[in-house]
């Protein structure tokens, strides 16, 4: 039985959704119009861009968004259209692999914290196994 207390449903593809041959497993599609019924929003969620998501999951009519791309992407499923983007251009992954590299080779574990300084500080330790 549905808990009504659920409001979205985030479903991973390969694996869960999908079988090896890139189809939906068997009952997969009722069982979200199921959940869709009570009110539940199903969300697909994968590393793959939006382009490459298989069209028998593109096509299920219970989907309301589609998040893609590690997350940096939200696809509205019945207008195709995104919501939300958060990718980098190819320059800024460039350079910010460049930088990476360049910190991470002068000794510094600081490295993430320099490129991000928006992400949550936690002990270098767990970044870097070499700093201790």
């Amino acid at each position: 039985m549905i808990n009504k207390e659920i409001e979205l449903i985030g479903v991973d593809l390969d694996g869960t959704l999908l079988t090896d041959e890139k189809t939906l497993c068997p009952g997969a599609e009722e069982t979200l119009k199921r959940a869709k019924d009570k009110g539940i929003h199903i969300v697909p969620i994968t590393g793959r861009p939006f382009q490459g998501v298989p069209e028998c999951v593109k096509a299920l009519e219970s989907v309301d968004y589609f998040i893609c791309s590690n997350g940096a992407c939200i696809i509205d499923a019945k207008t195709k259209e995104g919501v939300y983007n958060f990718s980098m251009s190819n320059e800024k992954s460039r350079e910010a692999v460049l930088r990476r590299r360049m910190l991470y080779r002068a000794g510094n574990p600081r490295f993430l914290y320099r490129l991000f300084p928006r992400l949550a500080y936690r002990r270098i330790s767990s970044f870097n196994p070499r700093c201790n």
